[in-house]
């Protein structure tokens, strides 16, 4: 179950980094633009620091990270 948890976390990370890229493309002034942007860092951020964490045997690896995350997306 810890397993399942610990992919869920990382599948939901990558999903919320994904939608703020999304968010950002489509800003519509400048100040979106910098309010979406910094949003875009902290999601790239707390993934960063997920993966960091990671013990070798759990590490992602990059096809996870390239728009498929194993449950069908």
């Amino acid at each position: 179950m810890a397993r399942e948890a610990h992919w869920a976390e990382y599948i939901a990370l990558i999903r919320r980094r994904n939608d703020m890229g999304e968010t950002l493309r489509r800003a519509w002034d400048d100040e979106s633009r910098a309010v979406y942007g910094e949003s875009l860092r902290k999601a790239q951020a707390a993934l960063d620091a997920f993966e960091a964490s990671c013990e070798p045997e759990t590490k992602p690896t990059p096809a996870w990270d390239a728009g498929w995350d194993g449950w069908g997306r």
